[in-house]
């Protein structure tokens, strides 16, 4: 087994980093990319490969490889998932050499190809992705129980001077090329098990000191149920300042539709639009601790939904040049999707914040009419539409703003201990929310 030096400094080097997520609203980061200490040149020990694929089929043997780039390798993201327990970790490495000497022959859409001698590939932009199931020790500190690499590589270019022998014409020369191509991209394929292979071990112990080296207070279990009695206390508290049910405001909406059979336009009045199931607020989503070196802080991450959001309302269509129909809708919401963000800042006497809460999607919106009567059934679909867009809009601007308020309020009276214990005996729960 090669012996890695370079273990005690990745754990240091990976506290330099944010830990992003992967929440549908948050695909951005801020991390700062950080090189590792990893060696110029890792042997990789000699391997062979088989692809009897359709198409493409061929035998190799690979010896005396080498692996080179793994020293400009730079962390990209790092996340942790409080209920499962574990970790993922994303890499990248903007260029990656392997060289050495091989043997192989095979058919590439029935044309015979076979070689050998000196080989070398060139990928970039590659990424390495590592996922670790986390447990604790005896003395009750995170470490790394099992882990899995991947790899990819957006460009594969490899170079193997004596396969196809010497070619004549562009013709040739082109299909030639595109085998090299192909043939390269395989090759890869079934490679990188080896490459990584190499890095394993050292992978799995830099990961263990980072996991030493972090408050792992904030990286708990423990942690996802004091999440969850937050939202209770939220629940409550939207009962009790009579949230449920929610008024949207009255609004009108202008119409203008070619029905074929004759042009219905003119403006819709909705009134007394009235939402239930606020106070149905649940966490729908996994909780994501994020360690946030830059700022000394942790961000809490986590979606939320409601179990039965619904809404009445009364419309009114007045026409061009005549009254129109009168009556009523329901309308059902299926699926809601929040994202809340609490940061903890990790200097004494600090206390969590609210630092995003936002409706990032309403789907699914069921809308039913009542009253209209035989003779506008042929509008139907005009009414629904119009009221499913005035609602979609209505409600996820002032839903976002009640519930925004709620969990501020909320959030502004946690203990500054709230989330550094792992029990809730420090909790001060008040009494009208028990």
């Amino acid at each position: 087994m090669m012996r890695l030096p370079w273990i005690s400094l990745l754990g240091l080097a990976l506290m330099s980093c944010l830990v992003t997520s992967e929440l549908e609203r948050e695909e951005t980061s801020i991390v700062t990319p950080v090189p590792l200490d990893f060696p110029a040149v890792i042997p990789v020990r000699d391997f062979n490969i088989t692809d009897p694929g359709v198409m493409t089929k061929f035998v190799g043997s690979y010896r005396n490889v080498n692996m080179k780039g793994m020293n400009d390798m730079t962390m990209e993201a790092i996340k942790f998932n409080l209920e499962w327990m574990h970790a993922d970790v994303t890499f990248k490495v903007p260029r990656l050499e392997v060289d050495g000497f091989y043997f192989m022959a095979g058919q590439y859409m029935l044309i015979p190809f076979h070689g050998r001698g000196h080989f070398s590939l060139d990928l970039k932009d590659v990424k390495v992705y590592v996922t670790a199931s986390l447990n604790r020790t005896q003395d009750k500190e995170l470490q790394v129980s099992a882990i899995v690499l991947e790899m990819t590589a957006n460009k594969v270019r490899g170079n193997f001077p004596t396969l196809f022998g010497r070619n004549s014409g562009p013709v040739i020369s082109d299909i030639v090329h595109l085998m090299r191509k192909q043939i390269a991209g395989l090759v890869f394929d079934h490679m990188k098990a080896d490459l990584l292979r190499e890095i394993e071990h050292g992978m799995k112990m830099n990961m263990n000191v980072m996991l030493r080296q972090m408050p792992h207070k904030f990286i708990h279990e423990k942690t996802q149920p004091k999440i969850d009695f937050l939202i209770d206390v939220i629940r409550k508290e939207i009962i009790k300042h009579h949230h449920d049910p929610l008024y949207l405001e009255d609004v009108k909406e202008d119409f203008d539709q070619d029905l074929k059979i004759f042009r219905f336009n003119g403006e819709l009045d909705l009134k007394n639009r009235t939402v239930y199931g606020l106070s149905t607020i649940f966490r729908s989503g996994q909780v994501y601790a994020h360690y946030d070196l830059k700022h000394n802080s942790i961000i809490f991450d986590t979606n939320l939904g409601f179990q039965n959001l619904t809404s009445t309302n009364k419309f009114n269509v007045k026409l061009i040049d005549r009254q129109g129909p009168k009556g009523s809708s329901e309308i059902t919401v299926s699926e809601m999707v929040a994202h809340m963000r609490i940061r903890q800042h990790l200097t004494p006497g600090s206390k969590p914040v609210l630092e995003d809460f936002a409706i990032n999607s309403v789907k699914n919106i069921w809308v039913e009419i009542r009253g209209l009567g035989s003779p506008w059934d042929g509008v139907v679909e005009t009414l629904i539409n119009i009221i499913s867009n005035s609602f979609k809009g209505a409600l996820t601007r002032v839903m976002s703003g009640v519930l925004k308020n709620v969990m501020q309020q909320e959030i502004d009276k946690l203990d500054v201990g709230y989330f550094f214990d792992q029990d809730h005996s420090h909790v001060i729960v008040r009494d009208d929310v028990k």
